[in-house]
């Protein structure tokens, strides 16, 4: 399993398929310039989310590549992609817990505004 293969990475302006499951529990869809896919359920009763994100070889092989703000590299992530390989994908299958949730509104750039390196202190140590 290769958990922190993303840590560090923080994508902005996404374009995601979202779909209510039930009350409460969504799933959330997208395909990455590098060529990750990427489909999250979440639980937000239980506090709950699963994800499931499927890795090209060419990741697998150098997960430094992708750890950069994707933003400001996205022709080089489509450079390294398209360059491969891109099989055999590697699946990545966690689940996580929900520490924290907060209504920021819909489209606010300050939710994601600096990289995970220059959060506050304890920022990713709240919980309600």
């Amino acid at each position: 399993m290769h958990t922190g293969i993303v840590g560090g990475r923080w994508v902005k302006d996404q374009e995601a398929h979202i779909v209510r499951l039930a009350d409460n529990v969504f799933k959330v869809s997208w395909l990455e310039p590098t060529g990750t896919c990427v489909s999250v359920a979440v639980n937000l009763v239980e506090r709950r989310v699963h994800g499931a994100t499927f890795f090209p070889k060419w990741i697998v092989d150098d997960p430094k590549k992708i750890v950069v703000y994707q933003n400001e590299h996205l022709d080089l992530m489509r450079q390294y992609r398209d360059a491969g390989p891109t099989y055999p994908t590697d699946l990545v299958n966690e689940f996580a817990d929900i520490t924290f949730i907060e209504d920021c509104g819909r489209d606010n750039d300050s939710v994601i505004a600096c990289a995970p390196e220059d959060l506050p202190p304890g920022y990713a140590a709240r919980r309600n």
